[in-house]
């Protein structure tokens, strides 16, 4: 065979390898694309996601005072309602309750970096992202159970679950994005369970088209009383965000977002507890001056000048 054949051979022979890469890099390509598309659908929920267990310490054994909790607002499907940074979130169908589902896969290292932990060069990457996924985990918990023990009223608990220190043995109807019903095993998920709030924008809003601007002032009083009353208590909010993480049952304020809390004596001081408040109520008070400017003039007359 002349060196032309032998050229030529191993020219094919590359072109056939190529074309089996191609066809491999097509395949997985269109499997992503899929995928993207399907998370995009649903918002990335799936059951194995929420499914999981957090560490046994006592410290997080909140289950006891939910063990004689009325769990028959369970007794409906709930539907897909958003998708936080750290859990699923779910509407009753009566629309009175919400049920969140924490994200385990935002507290476990990916497959990829579990399966390059196996080289010496990825370890310490891998080992330091465990860590950071740990601390997030355990400061989430955390603030759950301030809210279960402190604040329990103030942000509209019917239920917690962290551990599974009390077996439910019961499973709820959830209904993803796209319709499909799937069932949860309440075993084996972290979920709690809040009363469903309004967001204070919409939420005032309504009111005021309901109940006029004596109705909002109410409303008014009642959050700042609601900032009054957590400094008091020594619990801070490290994302006080008042159009998202806030929110209203009726005419009275709720903590919607219960996992960024923390304890912090120095809350109780009075003149801290003014300077939150003042912090936190300024975009509100902006939106105010903007839709119902004689109602930024009692916001402002109502700010206390002295907690």
């Amino acid at each position: 065979m002349s060196s032309a054949d032998l050229a030529f051979n191993k020219w094919m022979k590359l072109l056939r390898l190529s074309e089996v890469l191609l066809n491999i890099a097509l395949i997985i390509f269109c499997f992503f694309l899929v995928k993207t598309f399907c998370d995009g659908q649903t918002s990335g929920f799936r059951i194995e996601k929420i499914q999981g267990s957090i560490p046994d310490t006592e410290d997080w054994k909140i289950d006891v005072l939910f063990q004689d909790a009325d769990l028959s607002c369970l007794n409906q499907p709930f539907y897909f309602l958003e998708k936080g940074g750290q859990a699923y979130a779910f509407m009753s169908k009566d629309k009175k309750y919400v049920i969140k589902f924490l994200k385990f896969r935002k507290i476990n290292p990916s497959f990829s970096l579990k399966l390059l932990s196996i080289f010496p060069c990825f370890q310490k990457q891998y080992f330091k992202k465990l860590l950071r996924l740990r601390k997030r985990i355990e400061q989430e918990c955390k603030s759950y159970q301030i809210a279960c023990e402190d604040l329990s009223k103030e942000s509209g608990l019917i239920f917690a679950r962290l551990q599974k220190n009390y077996p439910l043995n019961r499973y709820i109807t959830v209904v993803d994005k796209i319709g499909m019903a799937r069932q949860v095993f309440l075993d084996q998920v972290v979920c709690i369970v809040q009363k469903k709030a309004s967001l204070i924008y919409p939420g005032l809003s309504q009111i005021i088209q309901t109940e006029g601007e004596k109705g909002a002032q109410v409303v008014i009083d009642n959050l700042i009383e609601f900032f009054i009353q957590r400094g008091k208590k020594g619990i801070l909010d490290l994302d006080p965000k008042i159009n998202k993480n806030l929110g209203l049952v009726g005419s009275q304020a709720m903590q919607i977002d219960l996992g960024r809390l923390c304890r912090d004596s120095s809350q109780r001081n009075p003149k801290v507890i003014h300077q939150e408040i003042k912090k936190i109520i300024t975009p509100l008070q902006e939106w105010l001056n903007l839709h119902y400017p004689s109602l930024a003039v009692y916001l402002n007359q109502r700010l206390p000048k002295d907690c």
